[in-house]
């Protein structure tokens, strides 16, 4: 996917939450979503959601993430297209965590200027 998105910052409300953490506690992912919208490119960090969202999937794997240090974590992400009868070309994909005092918040988002096809789930086979 390194191919597919240039793009990739933590939101405005993802560096809040890093502030509240920043003393101690963890940061709790919940979800990812693909959107088929894009913005400019500086107007990644301040958005709140992905641009025309289309599909969501909870982070089910246990642990969600993998400490590397340095602050660093990598993330395991599984998207599918169960379900998908219309495919579609994704070019957002959000990373969503748990605000401690705003609920679920976007917390990161990357975007590619090319898009990802996801087929539909019988045009695979």
């Amino acid at each position: 996917m390194a191919d597919v998105f240039e793009y990739a910052v933590v939101t405005e409300q993802g560096l809040a939450l890093q502030a509240k953490v920043a003393a101690g506690g963890n940061i709790e992912f919940t979800k990812v979503k693909t959107g088929t919208g894009t913005v400019e490119p500086v107007l990644l960090q301040n958005q709140t959601d992905v641009s025309q969202p289309v599909q969501e999937f909870p982070f089910n794997l246990e642990p969600a993430f993998n400490t590397k240090g340095q602050g660093e974590v990598v993330l395991n992400i599984v998207i599918t297209n169960d379900e998908v009868t219309t495919g579609y070309d994704c070019y957002q994909l959000g990373v969503f965590a748990t605000d401690p005092d705003d609920g679920e918040i976007l917390y990161a988002i990357i975007q590619g200027e090319k898009p990802l096809p996801i087929p539909a789930m019988d045009a695979t086979g």
